[in-house]
């Protein structure tokens, strides 16, 4: 079965595939997202429909999709911050459900990306696309925490 997240793979553009970018955007019909892409629409349509017929392509697609997302961080950071929390939010469910998937040499980068990012929103520097800043990072954290990621981004207690 041919997927979009296949075909990202193999056409070398699973930068456009995580951004939802071309003919890889998935409209949020969840009412949250207001016309952005919905990346639990990708996962659940596209990535998810791979891992149940290749597992070891989806594995070697996601791992690459994170690293070349990873690599592109520095072009938008505060973008690209957002969308790996999304990303991984989704990662972490699937690993969860019982998906054997890995996020290979990426992992260490995307954590410092976040943590970079989460610090300027709390030093005030981040609008947290109008939806409350700073506690909307620290929120989507704790998400992708609760799954088992991100262990090294624990929230700080204020003393």
């Amino acid at each position: 079965m041919s997927t979009l997240f296949r075909e990202a793979s193999d056409r070398n553009e699973l930068l456009a595939f995580a951004l939802g970018r071309g003919r890889y955007f998935v409209h949020d019909r969840s009412g949250i997202g207001h016309g952005e892409h919905w990346v639990l629409g990708s996962w659940r349509s596209s990535i998810m429909a791979l891992h149940r017929d290749d597992p070891a392509a989806c594995a070697t697609g996601v791992r690459d999709m994170f690293a070349a997302l990873v690599a592109d961080a520095p072009s938008a950071p505060d973008q690209h911050a957002w969308v790996l929390l999304d990303h991984l939010h989704q990662f972490w469910r699937a690993q969860s459900g019982g998906a054997q998937l890995d996020l290979g040499a990426a992992a260490t980068p995307i954590a410092q990306i976040i943590a970079t990012e989460r610090a300027r929103f709390t030093a005030g520097g981040g609008d947290g696309e109008g939806v409350g800043g700073a506690e909307a990072m620290e929120i989507a954290i704790d998400a992708v925490r609760r799954l088992g990621g991100l262990a090294e981004l624990a929230r700080r207690r204020k003393t």
